[in-house]
C-alpha cells in the first residue's frame, strides 16, 4: 500500500489544486467522522497505512460520496445560472489561491 503523498493526492486528483483540495476534505472528513470505522479509514489514509485507491473502493466510503454527490446535484439544480455563475467564479478564485504561497 501506498500512502498519501502529495505526489499520490495530486495524481489521483489529476493535479495539484486538486489534490490539495483531495486532502483537506480528507483532513475534515476524519475530523467529523473521528472514531467511526469510516473515519479511522481516512485517518489511515492521511497517515499513510491506506492508499487513496484503497479508501475509493470502500462501499462505506463509496456511499458518503454518492449521497454527497446526490445533495450536491440538488444544489446546483435549484441554483439559477448568475448563481451558477458565480459559483463557478469561486470555486475557479479557490483553486488559483491554493497554488499561492
Amino acid at each position: 500500500m501506498t500512502g498519501v503523498g502529495r505526489d499520490d493526492l495530486d495524481a489521483f486528483t489529476g493535479d495539484a489544486a486538486g489534490g490539495e483540495i483531495m486532502r483537506r476534505s480528507l483532513e475534515a472528513m476524519a475530523k467529523d467522522y473521528a472514531g467511526t470505522p469510516l473515519g479511522d479509514r481516512v485517518r489511515d489514509v492521511l497517515t499513510g497505512r491506506l492508499g487513496i485507491r484503497e479508501l475509493a473502493e470502500d462501499s462505506e466510503f463509496q456511499a458518503f460520496t454518492t449521497r454527497g454527490m446526490e445533495a450536491y446535484d440538488e444544489l446546483w439544480s435549484s441554483m439559477s445560472a448568475e448563481e451558477r455563475a458565480e459559483a463557478i467564479k469561486a470555486g475557479q478564485a479557490y483553486e488559483a489561491d491554493l497554488g499561492r504561497p
